[in-house]
């Protein structure tokens, strides 16, 4: 039960235009630049390898 409440609170959040641009915006102030690897598959990619 509790995956998948927290499942659709992340799918929700990954939709949410408002979210996102907060994301994108305040972000890296908050040290997401060390979690998320990057902004798109290919940015991703060349952070991994």
């Amino acid at each position: 039960m509790f995956a998948q409440l927290s499942k659709n609170i992340f799918l929700y959040a990954s939709q949410s235009k408002m979210l996102n641009q907060a994301a994108r915006k305040w972000g890296i102030r908050f040290g997401v630049s060390q979690v998320v690897a990057g902004e798109t598959i290919e940015g991703a990619i060349k952070k991994s390898a």
